[in-house]
Order: structure tokens, then sequence, then C-alpha cells
């Protein structure tokens, strides 16, 4: 996740991903900045398709509210998501980036979650920057659930555009899973 949305503005963030056997699956995400420390995400849907036929997955919100910057982190939110799939889903999370310099940070998301068991995880992305506009990262996600432990790892690249929006394109290696996601704020 990003930093926080701003004061007044509107985000619109789609996101499609796909196995291509054929299993699709899309989330369409908007976001209100509330004021320039706390946000409100909502996740409208989650709609999947797979073996001729379209699955609702699920929907959530999430307000969060960001502490500020404080040395290399860029933010320090903290975040609570409820929703719904099948069951009720509730997550404590906590986002940050760490500015290495212009051309080099970590993103940090760390979550826990309670859905039928308790779980928690990390995703890690660090990312190099070519300029304003192109960037390349490798997101590495860990989780647990329940005694099951899970791995992946995302290659990917970022266009930004500035006020055009952002474009994201990754790869998850191990679930053969390509995604794409474009962030518009408005």
């Amino acid at each position: 996740w990003v930093g926080s949305t701003g004061a007044g503005k509107f985000a619109i963030n789609p996101f499609l991903y796909s196995t291509f056997d054929p299993v699709v699956g899309a989330d369409l995400v908007v976001a209100y900045g509330v004021n320039d420390k706390f946000d409100i995400l909502l996740n409208l849907s989650t709609i999947g398709y797979a073996e001729g036929a379209f699955v609702w997955g699920g929907a959530w919100a999430m307000p969060r509210y960001d502490f500020g910057s404080a040395g290399i982190l860029g933010y320090n939110i903290i975040a609570l998501q409820l929703g719904y799939v099948a069951d009720f889903l509730g997550s404590l999370q906590y986002h940050t980036v760490l500015n290495f310099s212009p051309n080099f940070l970590i993103e940090a998301n760390l979550f826990t979650t309670y859905s039928g068991g308790f779980s928690f995880g990390t995703i890690l992305a660090p990312a190099v920057k070519f300029g304003d506009v192109f960037s390349i990262y490798f997101e590495t996600d860990l989780s647990m659930v329940g005694d099951i432990f899970v791995y992946e790892l995302v290659p990917g690249v970022d266009f930004n555009f500035g006020k055009g929006g952002e474009l994201c394109l990754g790869y998850k290696i191990f679930s053969s899973t390509v995604g794409v996601w474009y962030f518009l704020l408005f």
C-alpha cells in the first residue's frame, strides 16, 4: 500500500490478475483522504472467473492513520482492515517505506489477520528508481496461516505518469500469476 491519500483527495485503484488457465480476478479499490493523516480504503468488490463461472470474492474497508515520517521512514501508517469473503475477515496492518536514497527504497507492509484462524505476514518490496517515471522492484511476500508457511517472489516494473497515474506490472513466480494495477489520484 502507498502513503496517505491526502486531504480531500480521491483515488481509484483497479487490480487485475490471472494465471491464464483461465483464472482471472479483479479488485476495485477506492480511497478517500479525510485529512492529511487519515484516509479510508474500500475494496468495493473482488470478482473472479474460473471454470466457466464468476465468483464473488468479498469486499473490505480499511481505515488508516499516518503518524508521519521519521528519519528514513517516509510514512508510518497503522491500518485496520475489516471485510467479508466467506466469513468475517479482520487484519491489523502497518505500512511504511524506507527511503535510503532518491533512487532506492523498500516498501514494507506488516499484517496480522483473523479469518477462521490467525495469520501474520510481511511484504517487502525493494525498488530501484530510474528517474521519476520508471522503477523496477522485487517483492517478497512471507506469511504464516495456521501451520502453513506461504512464500512468494514477485518481480515487477512500475511506471509513474505523475498526474496521469501509476501503472504497476508484476509476476508471482511460484503461483504463476500476472498482476496489473493502476492508481489514479484526483
